[in-house]
């Protein structure tokens, strides 16, 4: 209960968004927030790795494969240790995925926003 004695709601599922080109971050960010998601979002792997360490709160990734030429593999392994759940994002498909990330999702860009909102629904499944 909170402190008016009303029953107080869930806190928010926490996805973080990995995404380097900044009107699409904020495209999925206004999609995820609107579905009731808490986002964070990042546009480099360093910067991905360190909210992962210091929020500690993330329940599920969104993760664009590729982050101005570098790849995202790094946090989506980081992400795996962790048992988070995570859907890779890409223009181009299953193309470019490592073999040890065949069972991953992949969402196709560009995004639909009902694409988007089942995609990552489906992670919490």
């Amino acid at each position: 209960m909170s402190v008016d004695g009303s029953a107080g709601a869930a806190p928010a599922q926490c996805v973080l968004v990995v995404e380097d080109e900044m009107f699409v971050a904020m495209l999925v960010e206004d999609i995820l927030l609107n579905a009731g998601y808490r986002v964070l979002k990042a546009a480099r792997v360093d910067k991905a790795l360190d909210l992962i360490k210091a929020d500690g709160t993330i329940d599920a990734a969104l993760l664009d494969i590729n982050l101005n030429g570098v790849e995202v593999f790094p946090v989506a392994l980081k992400l795996r240790e962790l048992g988070v759940p995570f859907v890779f994002a890409s223009g181009y498909g299953r193309d470019g995925l490592p073999p040890d990330f065949n069972e991953c999702p992949v969402l196709q860009k560009p995004y639909l926003p009902e694409a988007l909102k089942a995609a990552v629904a489906a992670l919490f499944a």
